[in-house]
């Protein structure tokens, strides 16, 4: 251990480095994974989960650097090749052959709660060791990624209605707000329809 200007004894410091370095090679494997699934991403979802994926991956690069120099800050060293993440990380391996939205929103919700495991662990051993700083980070990037597990989740939960590749259908009051007929058309309020378009003004 290096000298640190952090108070904790060194004894402490290298269990809470030794942490660190977990989620940082989970958070390094979950990364890559990420790119991938934005990388071939296809279906009806792409337009909006491409570029959901994208700001995933660099909100979680930011705070793989956090937990990286909170680690060095602490008097240790931060581990991060590829060989040393591949033999590190908790999170499985990623199916690269996959390419369908929801298939890649499964995919990553199952990786983002065994990421959010490690993170709640590691702040446990930073709450009995009382570095409040650790606490702090990683409540941080908890609270982040609990929301983005929710958002996957809640996609998820669409899925089993069918149709509109995978997505909800309308329900018959949001059908009211857009015009929208069953079989139909969403019509635009306000305008009338255009030959051949059928369905009627309510």
């Amino acid at each position: 251990m290096y000298k640190s200007p952090s108070p904790l004894p060194e004894t402490t410091r290298a269990r809470l480095v030794e942490t660190l370095n977990a989620r940082l090679a989970d958070g390094l494997d979950l990364h890559s994974q990420i790119k991938v699934a934005h990388w071939n991403i296809k279906g009806p979802q792409f337009a909006s989960l491409h570029p959901l994926f994208e700001t995933f991956a660099v909100s979680l690069a930011a705070h793989n650097d956090a937990i990286a120099e909170r680690a060095v800050t602490l008097g240790g060293k931060a581990y991060g090749t590829v060989r040393h993440v591949a033999g590190a990380s908790k999170l499985p391996e990623y199916p690269q052959e996959t390419s369908r939205d929801l298939e890649h929103v499964r995919l990553l919700a199952d990786r983002i709660e065994v990421y959010l495991a490690g993170l709640r662990e590691s702040r446990a051993a930073a709450e009995e060791l009382r570095d409040t700083d650790s606490v702090d980070l990683l409540t941080g990037i908890i609270t982040e990624f609990e929301k983005h597990a929710w958002f996957l989740q809640a996609s998820l939960g669409l899925g089993p209605f069918g149709g509109m590749g995978g997505l909800a259908q309308p329900t018959p009051a949001a059908r009211g707000l857009v015009g929208l007929r069953p079989g139909g058309f969403a019509e635009t309020v306000g305008c009338p329809p255009t030959p051949g378009q059928g369905g009627r003004w309510g």
